[in-house]
């Protein structure tokens, strides 16, 4: 950061990385400077709230529905609430964004390029350092200093260790691309069928039954039925997606907890 206004932090899922914003956020208001914590998701600014609170760190937010404290030297906000009040908040001296690897949509470049007009200071936080099309992120990022392998976390107890199953291997032949990416549409056509499903559930139970899981879906409907199908298989299973009412979000989260 002395020789570059915006740096890319990259380190692995599970790394830690909101605890090192914790410790840069601390380190920042120590020298009477200001700072923004950018994230994406409400589940985000609860838990980046909870670190900060952790290491005793006094904050504000920049979220819709909570109460802005124009005092608060460090400030937790979501995105989609910053990118429309640049107008009504002064520029830190450093702003940190996380999974920064959605820079390149316009309200995420909105915010960056404010704060860097500003003069602020700029570091993204992400465990993977490009777009969806492959193209890394040079246009809003100086340098990039990287964490430490997932091998070396495993290695050194900061990460479990794995287990990699598969099931019916989907045959994706004749899927179309767009931006980097498989097109959602002719992917749920694949992978929301009924066999697939079958495996899957038909593995938990046979290698992970009684623990708790995870299942990332192609869309809602896929999601719905994933959930369906374990429930009927005895296991309970809750399908959540962006429009489920926030307090069902937070209720999910808190018992899965």
């Amino acid at each position: 950061l002395r020789t570059d206004q915006a740096v890319l932090a990259q380190a692995a899922t599970g790394f830690g990385k909101t605890v090192v914003g914790a410790f840069i956020a601390k380190s920042t208001t120590s020298k009477g400077n200001d700072l923004i914590f950018s994230v994406h998701r409400q589940e985000l600014v609860d838990q980046t709230s909870a670190s900060f609170t952790e290491v005793g760190i006094p904050h504000g937010f920049v979220v819709s529905g909570r109460p802005f404290n124009p005092h608060a030297r460090v400030r937790v906000a979501s995105i989609g609430t910053l990118k429309n009040r640049l107008d009504k908040i002064p520029v830190p001296k450093l702003l940190v964004v996380d999974e920064a690897h959605h820079c390149a949509a316009a309200g995420w470049e909105k915010v960056v390029n404010w704060a860097k007009e500003g003069g602020a200071k700029v570091i993204g936080l992400t465990a993977t350092p490009w777009r969806l099309s492959g193209e890394g992120l040079k246009k809003h990022f100086d340098t990039m200093v990287n964490g430490p392998s997932v091998e070396w976390l495993i290695e050194n107890k900061y990460l479990s260790d794995y287990k990699a199953f598969a099931p019916g291997i989907p045959v994706m032949d004749g899927v179309h691309t767009r931006a980097g990416d498989y097109v959602r549409g002719e992917v749920e056509e694949i992978m929301d069928d009924t066999v697939l499903i079958g495996d899957a559930v038909k593995h938990y139970l046979k290698h992970a039954r009684g623990k708790k899981g995870l299942a990332f879906c192609v869309s809602v409907k896929h999601s719905e039925h994933v959930a369906q199908r374990f429930r009927e298989a005895g296991v309970s299973a809750l399908h959540l997606d962006g429009n489920t009412p926030k307090e069902d979000r937070r209720r999910a989260v808190r018992a899965y907890a």
